[in-house]
């Protein structure tokens, strides 16, 4: 792994990566972005409040458990995390056989164009493992998919949005429309400055671990649709720099600042929707009710006070919950539109509080290691199967194989788990099933739904 590299990324020095610095964003189509109203630009419409009950999301990847449940969730996100573990899976290879079809349609994409460099095959192979096995999550789950960038480029803004734009011509190329899919980045400077840029574009962000008011105000000023808030890793970071575990929620600082950031986006109602993810126990979903959507494993799905709790209840119930300090805080923070100069400046970070900046390392830090960790697992499960397939080229197109399938014959593919394929493709004697996905036409693109139809 490398070395810790810093989240404050100076804007002075020349590492602008594409990425524009223009005014305000007035929302999440390309056609609101030239209005200047900076309030507008951030707040909905009083004829549009928010959804009085929360939207609960899939967070896995466990197919069966997703379709056991698609009546109760709105849609699903997708997570290094929940892709390794899919892939690690023994007693399914759905997600592997993503792997295989991703792989196999990155190197005939690059021997198409006359070949291409094994490393930005890799990269495409990657980017297509995500829409593959995104894909097929929103089949069963239904509603909006969450999908995610390589968070191991957190500090390269160019190359984030570039990645995302592909993602979402590759989900369009799926039959999934652009407003049904949200682009998970890490909520760095970088990342803020992609979603800035995303947003222009039309294409719906979701700015992920996020640490403290003043960087949830910063997210959804620059345009980003769903902020997301990773609650066990940032009551840890509080708890380790106190050293207290606080067993009473009602005194832990983290669930003050989380109460906080969602009295201050009901105060400013505010586009962006919060997230709430990583729950470690139940008595924290309970302290936490004014989320508008909650990420739920397979093993919380299962549980029914989980699930009923996470939907949460009245505004009115959400207010008797939230301690009066978070409110205080809210109601003295600055306002969005005041930010937008410092995320397009030296950076917002330098601008936080020093206590703010401890608490958001502390939070984003160890999370930006543990995914780069699987996600370097993941690259090298897929840099076996890319030599694999590479080997394997001349044998049978990807066109040939699916005319096969369509007329019954069964072709060896060689796909067995990932631990096989250190020996290298000579060895390899297993092969692979399909498991029956198939391809769906090119969505109509006319038929974008309502963007305040969030979940």
């Amino acid at each position: 792994m490398h070395s810790r590299r810093p989240i404050i990324n100076h804007r002075g020095n020349g590492r602008g990566n594409g990425c524009s610095g223009r005014g305000e964003e007035e929302g999440y189509e390309k056609e609101k972005a030239t209005k200047s109203n900076s309030t507008a630009s951030t707040s909905k419409s009083q004829d549009q409040p928010k959804q009085q009950r929360a939207a609960i999301l899939a967070d896995t990847l466990d197919y069966a458990a997703v379709s056991m449940y698609n009546q109760d969730v709105r849609g699903a996100v997708m997570t290094p995390a929940s892709l390794l573990t899919a892939l690690e899976d023994p007693k399914d290879e759905s997600v592997f056989y993503h792997l295989w079809v991703a792989a196999r349609q990155a190197v005939e994409e690059g021997c198409r164009r006359g070949g291409m460099e094994l490393r930005a095959i890799l990269r495409d192979a990657m980017e297509r493992l995500v829409v593959e096995a995104g894909w097929a999550l929103r089949e069963r789950s239904g509603g909006r998919l969450i999908a995610f960038v390589d968070p191991r480029r957190y500090d390269d803004a160019g190359a984030m949005a570039r990645s995302a734009r592909r993602l979402v011509r590759l989900f369009r190329l799926r039959g999934v429309s652009q407003s049904d899919v949200f682009i998970s980045i890490p909520a760095t400077e970088d990342g803020v400055a992609a979603a800035r840029e995303l947003a222009e574009q039309g294409i719906r962000t979701n700015l992920t671990l996020v640490a403290g008011l003043m960087h949830a105000a910063v997210c959804a000023e620059a345009g980003a649709t769903t902020v997301t808030i990773a609650v066990g890793p940032l009551l840890d970071a509080h708890e380790r720099r106190r050293g207290t575990a606080y067993p009473d929620l009602a005194l832990h600082p983290g669930i003050e600042i989380i109460q906080a950031i969602q009295a201050y986006f009901e105060l400013h109602n505010l586009n962006a929707r919060l997230v709430g993810r990583d729950f470690r126990k139940f008595r924290e979903l309970q302290a936490l009710p004014g989320f508008d959507a909650i990420c739920l494993t397979e093993t919380q799905l299962a549980v029914p006070r989980w699930q009923a709790t996470a939907r949460g209840g009245s505004a009115k119930a959400r207010h008797a919950a939230r301690a009066p300090a978070a409110d205080m805080r809210a109601r003295q923070a600055q306002r969005p539109s005041e930010f937008l100069e410092h995320v397009s400046g030296a950076g917002f970070m330098e601008w936080m509080s020093a206590s703010a900046r401890e608490i958001l390392a502390e939070a984003m830090f160890p999370a930006l290691e543990h995914m780069e960790i699987k996600m370097n697992i993941i690259e090298r499960t897929m840099q076996r199967e890319v030599a694999w397939q590479l080997t394997l080229r001349r044998t049978v197109s990807l066109r040939e194989l699916e005319v096969g399938l369509e007329q019954g014959r069964t072709e060896p593919q060689p796909t067995p788990p990932p631990a096989n394929r250190e020996s290298g493709p000579e060895n390899e004697k297993t092969t692979k099933k399909d498991t029956g996905s198939t391809r769906t036409p090119l969505g109509d693109q006319d038929n974008v739904q309502d963007p305040n139809e969030y979940f």
